[in-house]
C-alpha cells in the first residue's frame, strides 16, 4: 500500500535492496570538434595541453587541423 505523497518510484529508489539493480554506463569521448576562425592556433593550444602532436598531414593555413590521439581498440 502506498503512503500518501510517496510515489512508487520514490519507494523503489529508497529501498536498500534495490540498489543492486542500478545500471552503470561508461562513456568515452573519442573526438571533439570545434568550429573556429584560426584552427592552427587552436591546435597548438591543444598540443600544449594534451601533449599530443598535430597530425602530420596538417599545416598552418589549413581549414581543418587535427591532433594525433591514442588509438583505441
Amino acid at each position: 500500500m502506498l503512503t500518501p505523497g510517496v510515489s512508487r518510484l520514490d519507494m523503489y529508489w529508497r529501498a536498500p535492496f534495490r540498489l543492486s539493480r542500478l545500471v552503470h554506463v561508461a562513456s568515452m569521448i573519442r573526438n571533439i570538434t570545434v568550429d573556429c576562425e584560426r584552427p592552427w592556433e587552436l591546435a597548438q593550444f591543444g598540443v600544449s595541453i594534451l601533449a599530443r602532436p598535430v597530425h602530420p598531414e596538417n599545416e598552418p593555413g589549413d581549414d581543418e587541423v587535427g591532433l594525433v590521439l591514442e588509438q583505441v581498440g
